[in-house]
């Protein structure tokens, strides 16, 4: 086991190497002084090492639960490094939800499929009354009030044949989004 005196004055020599602190953690103290955390394990058979974090940020102590983290994940007959990679494809689909950027995806989409150019101009075109108040927005965080409040001010101005097209369209996408991981359950449609 590794204390954290031995850590700190850990110092760099020609090569790589490892000082390990058991259980599959060890520290690589690299030529350039730069000192990494790193969890190694078997699973199915195989060998792999999953980074922990780098020193100083990570502390010892820091580094041990991270470790255990790991070692709970394994025990679950799991591997940790699957893991860590779908969590981190879950998070890039979370910050890619805008409404915005899927109305986008969807326009595209429509281009792709060969769709008519008129039909691509008009889903442009009825985007666009949705745009201002919802763009920014996630769609998993949109309301089916705020849906129905754009509608209905569409509704006002004479335009029933719109709103019922945005209505369509919108749930298309937000079906999109659910189908694509960026939404669990929008109500909105």
């Amino acid at each position: 086991m590794l204390s954290a005196m031995a850590v700190s004055n850990a110092k760099p020599i020609h090569r790589p190497y490892k000082l390990s602190d058991g259980r599959g953690l060890y520290l690589m103290v690299m030529p350039n002084g730069a000192r990494y955390w790193r969890f190694y394990y078997t699973f199915l058979k195989k060998q792999k090492t999953l980074s922990v974090g780098v020193y100083p940020d990570v502390s010892l102590a820091l580094a041990r639960e991270r470790r255990e983290e790991l070692r709970r994940i394994l025990a679950s007959g799991e591997d940790p490094s699957s893991r860590r990679k779908a969590d981190a494809a879950q998070a890039r689909l979370l910050e890619t939800g805008t409404f915005d950027q899927l109305a986008d995806e969807y326009v595209a989409r429509l281009k792709a499929r060969g769709r008519a150019e008129k039909t691509v101009t008009k889903n442009i075109w009825i985007l666009e009354y949705a745009r201002p108040a919802l763009g920014n927005q996630l769609v998993r965080d949109i309301s089916t009030p705020e849906v129905l409040e754009i509608l209905r001010k569409i509704e006002a101005r004479g335009h029933h044949e719109t709103a019922i097209r945005l209505r369509g369209t919108l749930s298309t996408i937000f079906r999109y989004a659910i189908a694509t991981g960026r939404a669990n359950n929008v109500d909105c449609y």
